[in-house]
């Protein structure tokens, strides 16, 4: 299985997070924690984990910023899918959009 991470929207990229977690669960047994690691470009690393065949989600755990919006979505959707032989992949993308400033 491979975890992809991509982050969009106004977040500067010295304010983006070192990493992001994930939760990969087999029903309510979380089967592994696997982080996605910022790289030297600003970008995440794929993480890549070997797991048995089989109907897995992946969830990710929270990764707010002060002063910030952040909209999380995955493809396939609800961090859903079907792990074959010939393994599978799963993208989470947020979007970090600026709060406004308090008035």
């Amino acid at each position: 299985m491979t975890i992809k991470k991509i982050v969009t929207g106004s977040l500067p990229n010295e304010e983006l997070p070192e990493s992001f977690t994930f939760d990969i669960k087999q029903g309510d047994v979380t089967k592994e924690t696997v982080a996605v690691k910022k790289n030297n470009n600003g970008t995440y690393d794929d993480a890549t984990i070997t797991l048995g065949v089989g109907a897995y989600t992946v969830v990710e755990k929270e990764q707010t910023v002060s002063g910030y919006h952040v909209t999380t979505s995955s493809n396939p959707a609800d961090g859903e899918l079907t792990l074959t032989q010939e393994g599978a992949t799963i993208t989470f993308t947020n979007s970090y959009e600026m709060l406004p400033p308090d008035t």
